[in-house]
């Protein structure tokens, strides 16, 4: 019989796992966090492939109209999958991405019909697409939260 996994527990980040990558508008060396540890694994019934949000708590929330709080906001730092698996951590790595920038070109014919025209390009579209790109964590700390989602 396997265990019932608690898909409303809340693990916290150990570790970050930084890589340096060279930025692309500014051509500094800077460190990005494509993956993190938790204080979770097979103890916890967590399973390759899992999903979970990563998260810190911001300010608490109040209705404006009856004062009462409506708790502390999640600033969300990423979502990702379990990628890894020991019997005591797990490490997630993102899942976001940013759609790859997409090129249009558009040749167009001379409008007039001379003889010279025919040596003009016709009119044509080029789309090329770009390859998605990975997203990191934002600014992903130690004692940050993880819980599941789908």
């Amino acid at each position: 019989m396997s265990e019932k996994k608690d898909n409303d527990k809340i693990f916290t980040v150990a570790e970050c796992i930084y890589t340096e990558e060279i930025d692309e508008t500014t051509d500094e060396l800077v460190k990005k966090c494509y993956q993190v540890v938790i204080n979770a694994g097979r103890n916890e019934n967590i399973k390759k492939d899992d999903k979970f949000v990563i998260y810190d708590l911001g300010k608490e929330i109040f209705d404006p109209m009856t004062g009462d709080s409506l708790g502390k906001l999640e600033l969300v730092k990423g979502i990702g999958k379990v990628v890894h698996l020991q019997e005591k951590i797990a490490i997630i790595e993102s899942i976001k991405y940013r759609k790859g920038k997409t090129r249009r070109v558009v040749y167009k014919q001379p409008v007039s019909a001379t003889p010279i025209s025919f040596f003009y390009p016709k009119s044509e579209d080029i789309i090329e697409d770009g390859e998605d790109q990975l997203l990191p964590f934002e600014n992903p700390r130690i004692l940050d939260f993880a819980k599941y989602t789908s």
